[in-house]
């Protein structure tokens, strides 16, 4: 994350959508990343948690972009296809025994495999 989170936002808008308390935000300014992201949206904040729409919605406005151009990145199938729902791009982040194997998704496994996807974007 430290290495792939810096190379991404020279290039892209990238925001936090997470089911959490707003002690997140320190600490991802305590690590020192809060810095790279132009959105922070958090489920305690907004009200609502993943995958409610309003979460991804509170997301494009502050990045203020269409959802057509996001790419939403989780590890929960179910965000992923409420993300999808609102016309978002997304990756399944995988974890532990899953298989790469799905045809419906994209897939990775691990956030480095991001720098690949975006090489030609």
């Amino acid at each position: 994350m430290f290495e792939v989170i810096p190379q991404l936002s020279k290039r892209f808008k990238l925001g936090v959508i997470s089911d959490t308390w707003p002690s997140l935000d320190r600490v991802y300014k305590n690590v020192g990343l809060r810095n790279y992201f132009s959105a922070f949206v958090m489920s305690s904040k907004v009200g609502v948690v993943k995958p409610h729409e309003q979460m991804f919605r509170t997301a494009i406005s502050e990045l203020d972009i269409d959802p057509a151009e996001a790419v939403f990145i989780d590890d929960n199938l179910k965000n992923i296809e409420g993300a999808k729902d609102i016309g978002m791009n997304a990756i399944w982040m995988l974890r532990g025994e899953e298989a790469n194997t799905d045809k419906d998704h994209v897939c990775i496994n691990s956030l480095k495999e991001l720098l690949t996807i975006f090489s030609n974007g």
